[in-house]
C-alpha cells in the first residue's frame, strides 16, 4: 500500500470521531446494500467509511464510485492498481494501524448494517463504559444461495461481558458488530499476516479490556458468496480447513509469546490450543483414511487401514480427558470407518485375528470415566473415591482376588499402577517440553495435592507421595539430563520442616511398595531398600497377555495421565493425613545424607541454570502454631549445606489460606490449591 495514501489516511481520518473500514472484491451487487446501510446512520457526530477495493474486476468499483460522488464527506476509496490478497500483503492491518479517528468500525462489503441506529447506539455505549475495549452485537446470517433460511449468528440475550472462554472459545460476535477504541494497537504487525484478522482483533480487543455485547440485531453477515472473505481466503474444503485450524493455534502462540495476559487467560488459551491441535490432528488422520478409501480394489490400502485403525497412538488422539468427551464424535467417525472397512473387505469372518482388536472398547471405557457415566459400576466408584489405589480384585462384588469380573483386565493396569503411570507421565511430558519457561515440580504429598501443573502454566508436578529428598534429586536428573538445554528454567521444590529426616527406604511398608512400583520401575534405582526386584506391574492378573499388549495398556494410560491433574474424575482429593509420614526417630545419619542430597540438587541446578526455589508447604493455624524453633531450624540448617543462591517462600508465614482451604491439616483443596498457583505465579512468574 502506497505509503502516500497511509499518510493521507491518518490525516483525514483525525478529523472524525469513528472510521468505519470496509473491504471490497468483486462483491458487485452487495456492495450497493453495505454502503447503503452505512451511509443511512443517524449519528450525533462525524464519521467516514474508508472502502478499500483490491482491484475488483467486476462492477464494484463503478459502485464505489457513484458512492463517492453522492457522499464525499462520508466515503472515501482506496483504489489498489495490483490485488493485494494474492501478494500476501495484510493491508487491513496497516490500514488500521495509520487511523486516528476516536473508534474504528468493520463492515465487509459484502455484509451490511440494517440498524440506522448501530453506530450511535454503540458509540453511546462506549462513552458511558471506558472499560470496554470492543462492543459488539447481534447478527443475521443470511445464505446468499437461497438453500438455507436466515438464522442468528450467536443469539446473545441482554448486555453482556464475554468472558476469556467465550472470546478464545466460541467467537460469538461478527465482525460486522464491531466497534472498537482506537486506544491500543488494534493490529500489531506480529498478527498481520493471520488470515482471521477479526479473530486476531477480538482476542486483542479482550486483552485491553471488556468486549462487550448488546442485544440488539444491527447487522447482516451474507455467506455462500462466491468472492467472499472465506472464499478468497481458500478455507473450504477438508485440507484447507485443517489448514486454517492449525494457524488458528499458531495464532494462539504468537499471542501467548506478545500479549501480557494473566495466569487464568494463559490457562484458557493453552487449553484452547491443546484442544485445536489435538482435534486438528484426528481430523487429518480421518482424511488420510479417506483418501485411502478412494482405492478400495486395493487389498495393501486394507491391510494398511486396518493396521492404522489399530494402531494405539492413532487411538490416544481421540482420548481428551481433559476435556471430558468433547473429542467423542471424531473417534465415533473412526469407529464407523473401522466398521465399513470390515464389512466392505468380509473381514468380520477372521475380525478376531485382527491383532490390538480390544484397545478402541477400552478407551471407550476411559471415556466413560472420565464423564462419569458409569458411576453405578461398583468398581469405578471406588477408584474415584479412593485417593491412594487400595482397590483389589477382591472389591469386585461377585469377583476373586485373580479374576475380575467387571472390567478389561487392562483398565486395571491404570487402577493398580496409577502412581508409576502418572509419575512416567509427568517425567516424559517434562523431556519432551519445547516452551521456554517450564517449571520442574518436587516434593512429596504435599507437592502433590498443593501444586496443580494443569493450572500453573508450564509445569510439570513430578511430586509423589512419600517423595524424599533422594528421589526429588533423581527425579529432577532423570528429567534434566534429557531435556533439551534452557528449557526448563525454574525448581520448585515443595518440602516441610522434617524433610532432612524423611527417607522412604527406610519407611514403612506401603513407602518401600511405592519404591518397588514406582521408583524402580522407571528410575532403576530402590536407594536403601534391600531386595531390589521391582515389582512386576502385571502381578496382579493371573492371566497371559502378551507383550504387544502390556505395552499397548501402559502407553495409554501414561498418555492419559499426562493430560489430566493427578486428583480429577479418576480420583478424587480425600483426607490424606494417614499417608503423611513424619519419620518418629529423627536419625543423624539420614539427616546428614539428606544434606548431602540437598547440596547435590541444588549444585546441580545452578550448573545447569535451573533456578531453585525451597517452598514450604502451608497447613492449618493448628499445625503452624506447633511449629518449633527447632523445626526451622532443621529447615535452615539443610538450605544452609549449599553455597548456592536459593529463592525461599514459607507459606506458613503468609495470611494466605483460611481454614476451608484444606482437605486435612497438611493439604490444601482444589479452592486452596488455585489459591497457591496464583501466588506463586505472582511471585515467580
Amino acid at each position: 500500500m502506497d505509503e502516500r495514501v497511509l499518510t493521507e489516511i491518518a490525516e483525514i481520518t483525525s478529523h472524525y470521531t469513528v472510521t468505519v473500514v470496509v473491504s471490497v472484491y468483486n462483491f458487485g451487487i452487495p456492495i450497493r446494500q453495505c454502503l447503503e446501510g452505512i451511509i443511512n446512520q443517524r449519528v450525533s457526530y462525524k464519521f467516514c467509511a474508508l472502502v478499500h477495493d483490491d482491484c475488483s474486476t467486476d462492477t464494484s468499483r463503478e459502485i464505489i464510485e457513484d458512492y463517492v460522488a453522492k457522499y464525499p464527506e462520508v466515503v472515501y476509496p482506496i483504489y489498489e492498481t495490483e490485488n493485494q490478497f494474492s501478494q500476501g500483503i495484510p493491508w487491513c492491518s496497516i490500514l488500521i494501524r495509520h487511523i486516528n479517528s476516536k473508534y474504528i468500525a468493520i463492515c465487509e462489503g459484502d455484509d451490511y448494517w440494517c440498524d440506522q441506529s448501530k453506530l450511535q447506539t454503540q458509540y453511546d455505549y462506549m462513552e458511558q463504559h471506558e472499560e470496554c475495549s470492543l462492543c459488539a452485537h447481534n447478527t443475521i446470517m443470511h445464505d446468499l444461495s437461497g438453500e438455507i433460511e436466515d438464522t442468528p449468528f450467536f443469539d446473545i440475550d441482554g448486555i453482556k461481558t464475554l468472558s476469556t472462554e467465550v472470546v478464545f472459545d466460541a467467537w460469538p460476535v461478527h465482525t460486522s458488530s464491531y466497534f472498537i477504541r482506537n486506544t491500543f494497537e488494534v493490529c500489531p504487525e506480529w498478527c498481520q499476516d493471520y488470515w482471521s484478522g477479526d479473530y486476531a482483533m477480538l482476542t486483542i480487543a479482550h486483552s485491553e479490556g471488556h468486549v462487550d455485547t448488546l442485544p440488539d440485531v444491527m447487522s447482516v453477515y451474507n455467506f455462500n458468496n462466491p468472492t467472499g472473505a472465506t472464499a478468497r481466503s481458500n478455507k473450504s474444503g477438508e485440507l484447507n480447513r485443517i489448514k486454517a485450524t492449525r494457524e488458528r493455534a499458531e495464532y494462539l502462540y504468537k499471542f501467548l509469546a506478545n500479549v501480557c495476559v494473566d495466569i487464568e487467560t494463559e490457562s484458557v488459551i493453552k487449553r484452547r490450543i491443546k484442544v485445536i491441535e489435538e482435534a486438528t490432528a484426528t481430523d487429518e488422520f480421518i482424511y488420510e483414511i479417506g483418501q485411502k478409501l478412494q482405492s478400495r480394489d486395493s487389498s495393501d490400502n486394507i491391510a494398511w487401514l486396518v493396521d492404522r485403525l489399530n494402531d494405539p497412538l492413532v487411538k490416544a488422539e481421540c482420548i481428551n480427558p481433559a476435556y471430558g468427551t468433547e473429542n467423542r464424535g471424531s473417534e465415533q467417525r473412526i469407529l464407523s470407518m473401522f466398521n465399513h472397512i470390515i464389512e466392505l473387505t468380509g473381514l468380520n469372518e477372521t475380525y478376531d485375528n485382527i491383532p490390538h482388536t480390544g484397545e478402541l472398547e477400552f478407551i471407550y471405557e476411559l471415556i466413560e470415566i472420565y464423564g462419569k457415566k458409569n458411576k453405578d459400576n461398583y468398581l469405578i466408584q471406588k477408584l474415584i473415591d479412593n485417593p491412594f489405589n487400595r482397590i483389589g480384585w477382591g472389591d469386585a462384588p461377585g469377583g476373586s482376588k485373580n479374576e475380575p469380573n467387571l472390567l478389561d483386565p487392562k483398565l486395571f493396569f491404570l487402577i493398580h499402577n496409577y502412581d508409576y503411570c502418572y509419575l512416567k507421565g509427568r517425567l516424559e511430558k517434562a523431556i519432551s517440553y519445547q516452551g521456554h519457561n517450564g517449571t520442574l515440580v518436587l516434593g512429596s504429598s504435599q507437592g502433590l495435592l498443593d501444586f496443580d501443573d494443569m493450572i500453573y502454566p508450564d509445569s510439570f508436578n513430578c511430586s509423589m507421595f512419600s517423595q524424599d529428598l533422594y528421589y526429588s534429586y533423581k527425579c529432577a536428573k532423570y528429567v534434566l539430563d534429557r531435556a533439551q538445554v534452557g528449557r526448563i528454567k525454574k525448581c520448585f521444590i515443595i518440602l516441610d520442616y522434617n524433610i532432612g529426616f524423611f527417607d522412604s527406604s527406610s519407611g514403612n511398608n506401603e513407602e518401600k511398595e511405592r519404591i518397588l512400583k514406582v521408583y524402580y520401575p522407571i528410575l532403576g534405582d530402590a536407594h536403601h531398600l534391600k531386595g531390589r526386584n521391582k515389582n512386576d506391574l502385571w502381578g496382579f492378573l493371573n492371566k497371559d497377555i502378551n507383550d504387544a499388549e502390556k505395552d499397548t495398556s501402559e502407553y495409554i494410560a501414561v498418555e492419559t495421565l499426562k493430560t489430566i491433574s493427578y486428583f480429577s474424575n479418576l480420583k478424587s482429593r480425600k483426607n490424606v493425613s494417614d499417608d503423611f509420614c513424619i519419620n518418629d526417630i529423627c536419625r543423624k545419619e539420614t539427616f546428614e545424607e539428606n544434606e548431602a542430597v540437598f547440596r547435590s540438587l541444588i549444585e546441580y541446578l545452578g550448573d545447569i541454570n535451573v533456578r531453585p526455589i525451597v517452598i514450604v508447604a502451608p497447613s492449618l493455624k493448628a499445625i503452624k502454631n506447633s511449629i518449633s524453633k527447632k523445626d526451622t531450624d532443621n529447615l535452615f540448617k539443610l538450605m544452609n549445606s549449599t553455597e548456592c543462591d536459593i529463592d525461599y517462600v514459607d507459606l506458613n508465614n503468609q495470611d494466605l489460606f483460611a481454614e476451608d482451604d484444606f482437605t486435612d491439616p497438611y493439604h490444601l483443596n482444589d479452592k486452596g490449591a488455585s489459591k497457591l498457583m496464583g501466588a506463586l505465579y505472582e511471585l515467580f512468574g
